[in-house]
Formats: structure tokens, C-alpha cells, sequence
């Protein structure tokens, strides 16, 4: 073998070309996302974007009980099977339509508790359409992508109703037109207009659902576990800002929500990265635990980390020229949560690797564990410090997110570890 001839023969793996192809999206993602941020910013000015990111946070938070985890399930069995599709699809598809308006009602009859909701029903209304009935068929299509390992398109999907959201709000602005109502029904509507593109592109890449085998009985209970999960660990990242609307001012969530949100776009790239491997997890998952593999991804995850921080730090003193000077709050904001990034990181994939090696059940324990730190944190925290009290307590639970999961994977590789003797010499 000659020294020049490896290189040319050399492909990347699926992996590599998975994270490549997500990575790219979700730069374009990002950038979408903050031209958007910017726009309704600007747009609503920071008391009705408080307003808005209070109930889009309630909305997010109970957002993964649409579907009862049906779609995780769906990626599961599909990544192991992938002719399987058309019958897992179905059991998605029926599993969000069941619990979309049940959930949806549910964040009406809590509204008047977590949110202010005088001369806001009609916002609230149309956030929980789009969030809780609209947005999990959009969610839905990509766990379909997912779980056929072309995460170019899972990112696409998400990029695709980027995109239509941020032409909605582009037309409210050229328009003149920025009062909070007129925003929900544009929210809405692309809401909506992503979830029928999703659904159709799904269908042709795939093929239909098959409703003949799409009961929902036998499978509940594992589903409801997955989307604990992921209720436990979307709440822990959006209940803060519905409580600090309703505990603090609606001028304070709105800086603490706008540092929240571009902080979060930072990590991006890492759930990409993780998203990535989730399949491979699984396969390795059913041999015992994916440790071994977690360790080889852990590297990428601390170097993103440390450097998006300090860039965060860095570029923070632009966003008040960037977003309005009412907004100036948010420029310390964004310096105290810049190692939010590498936290979550290293807690999604310690997370993951419980899942995938079928300790479900321990990692819905920790999340909800940590989501109830930080809800207690927040209550005893915002009264007596605002934003920064949200800051504090943000901060905290993530890190014992981070640190739970490293501590139940060492305990499990532990009990796995065949005794070995020393010998008699």
C-alpha cells in the first residue's frame, strides 16, 4: 500500500457524514434563528416579547406529552428495523392526534395560574394551536428522518419551519404591523403551513402509514416513559421564563428569555452531533451499556463548549446594538449563561446513553429530578433576585443534569463488570 493511496480510498462514516450534513443545517438554522429573534425583537419590543416567550414556554413545556412517545419509539424500533416504518408512522401519527387537543386544553385550564392572561386569551389560544397541535407533526417528520439515520433532513425539517416562521414575521414587519396579536396569528399559520410540508415530504421519502397496525395498546407504557423524559428536559429549559413572567416583570423575561434563546441557538450544533450517534447508541445499547462509545464523543462536546463560551462572552456587548437598546439587560445575561452550552451537552449525552441502554426508567428519575430543583430554585430565587435569581438557578440544575447521569453510568458499568481474581502467585 502506498503512502497516498489511504486518504483517496478513505469515506467518512455514517456518523461523520450524518454530523457533517446536521452541522451544515444547523448553521443555516442558527443563522434563521437569529435573524428571527431579531425581528420579533425589534417588532414586539420587550414587554410583549416577554409576554409572547412566557406562554411559548408553557406551550414548549408540555409540548412532549403530544404523541405519548410514540415518536421515539418510532426511531427506536425503526433504526433497528427500518421496514417497520410504515407501521410505527401510523402509531405516531394517531398518538399526536389523540393528545394534541387534550394537551392543548390542559395549557388553557393551567394558563390563568402561570401566565397573565388578561387581555391575552386570544395569544395563549393560538400558541397552544401551533405548539401543542400544529408543531408535533413537525416534530414527528423528523424523528421518521431520524430513525433512518438521514439526519440532513431531520435538520432540514426544522430549518424549513425557521424559514417560513421568519417569512411570516418578515411580512408583519414589512407591513408595519407589530402589535402581539397580529404575531400569534402569523406564528400560527406558519406553524401550521411547516407541519403540511413536513408531513408531504415525509410521505414521499417513506411511503404511507400503515393504519391496519397502528393500535396504540402494548406500547403505552414505554412510550409514556420517553415522553416524560422529554417533558422533564424541555420543561427544565422553558418553565423558567413562564415563571419569571408570572413572578418577576414581563420586562424581565423578555432580557432573560432573549439571552436564554441565543445562548440555547449556540448549542445547536452538539444536539445535532448527539442526534447523530442516537442510533448507533441504541445498537450498541442492546449489547449491555454505549459507555464506550459515549467516551469517544465526549472530546467534541468539552472542546464546543469552552470555545462557544468565550465567544459568547466576547460578542455579548453587540447584542444591545443588535436586538435594541431596551434590551441591554440581556448582554450580562448571556455572559452568566455561557457554559450553558457544554452542560447540556454532556448531560443530553449521558442521558442518551441511559436510554439506549434500556435504563429508560433512570433517566426519566434524574431529569424530573433536576426539573424539580430548578422549579424550586426559581420560585425561591426570582422573588428575591429577578432574572438573575433565574440565572442562578438555571445554572445550578443543569449541572446536577450534567453530573447525574456520569454517576449512574459509572454505577452501571460497575454492577456489569465481571469480578476478576488476583490470583494466588
Amino acid at each position: 500500500m502506498t503512502a497516498d493511496w489511504a486518504p483517496r480510498r478513505w469515506k467518512p462514516g455514517a456518523l461523520a457524514r450524518n454530523t457533517a450534513l446536521a452541522t451544515a443545517w444547523q448553521g443555516v438554522r442558527l443563522a434563521l434563528q437569529f435573524a428571527y429573534l431579531i425581528l420579533v425583537a425589534r417588532v414586539l419590543g420587550v414587554e410583549d416579547y416577554g409576554v409572547f416567550a412566557g406562554s411559548l414556554a408553557l406551550a414548549a413545556s408540555l409540548s412532549p406529552l403530544v404523541g405519548w412517545g410514540y415518536g421515539m419509539i418510532l426511531v427506536q424500533e425503526v433504526s433497528r428495523s427500518p421496514q417497520r416504518f410504515p407501521e410505527f408512522w401510523a402509531k405516531a401519527l394517531r398518538a399526536v392526534a389523540l393528545s394534541g387537543p387534550i394537551t392543548a386544553a390542559f395549557m388553557l385550564a393551567l394558563a390563568p395560574l402561570l401566565l397573565p392572561v388578561e387581555s391575552h386569551w386570544t395569544v395563549i389560544l393560538l400558541i397552544a394551536a401551533a405548539e401543542l397541535i400544529a408543531m408535533p407533526l413537525v416534530v414527528a417528520g423528523s424523528q421518521a428522518y431520524l430513525g433512518h439515520e438521514r439526519l440532513g433532513w431531520t435538520m432540514f425539517n426544522h430549518v424549513q419551519l425557521n424559514l417560513v416562521r421568519f417569512g411570516a414575521v418578515a411580512m408583519l414587519a414589512a407591513l408595519g404591523r407589530g402589535g402581539l396579536l397580529e404575531f400569534a396569528w402569523a406564528y400560527f399559520g406558519a406553524t401550521v403551513m411547516a407541519a403540511a410540508l413536513s408531513f408531504v415530504q415525509v410521505h414521499q421519502a417513506f411511503g404511507t402509514p400503515e393504519w391496519r397496525q397502528s393500535g396504540l395498546s402494548g406500547r403505552f407504557r414505554e412510550g409514556l416513559f420517553f415522553s416524560l423524559s422529554v417533558v422533564a428536559n424541555t420543561a427544565h429549559g422553558e418553565l423558567d421564563k413562564a415563571l419569571l413572567l408570572r413572578l418577576g416583570s414581563a420586562a424581565a423575561a423578555g432580557n432573560y428569555s432573549l439571552a436564554n434563546r441565543v445562548v440555547s441557538a449556540t448549542a445547536m450544533p452538539l444536539i445535532a452531533y448527539i442526534l447523530a450517534a442516537v442510533p448507533r447508541l441504541f445498537r450498541e445499547g442492546q449489547q449491555g451499556t454505549s459507555a464506550a462509545l459515549a467516551l469517544r464523543l465526549l472530546p467534541p462536546i468539552l472542546v464546543y463548549g469552552i470555545a462557544v463560551a468565550a465567544g459568547l462572552v466576547a460578542c455579548a456587548p453587540l447584542l444591545p446594538w443588535v436586538f435594541g437598546a431596551e434590551y441591554s439587560e440581556t448582554l450580562r445575561f448571556v455572559c452568566w449563561l455561557a457554559l450553558l452550552p457544554l452542560l447540556v451537552g454532556v448531560s443530553q449525552l449521558g442521558l442518551n446513553v441511559l436510554s439506549a441502554s434500556g435504563r429508560q426508567r433512570t433517566r426519566v428519575k434524574l431529569e424530573w429530578i433536576a426539573l424539580g430543583a430548578n422549579v424550586g430554585l426559581n420560585i425561591v430565587l426570582i422573588p428575591l433576585w429577578g432574572a438573575q435569581g433565574a440565572v442562578l438557578a438555571m445554572l445550578s440544575s443543569q449541572s446536577l443534569l450534567a453530573l447525574m447521569p456520569i454517576a449512574a453510568i459509572a454505577l452501571l458499568e460497575r454492577n456489569a463488570m465481571p469480578f476478576q481474581g488476583t490470583g494466588s502467585g
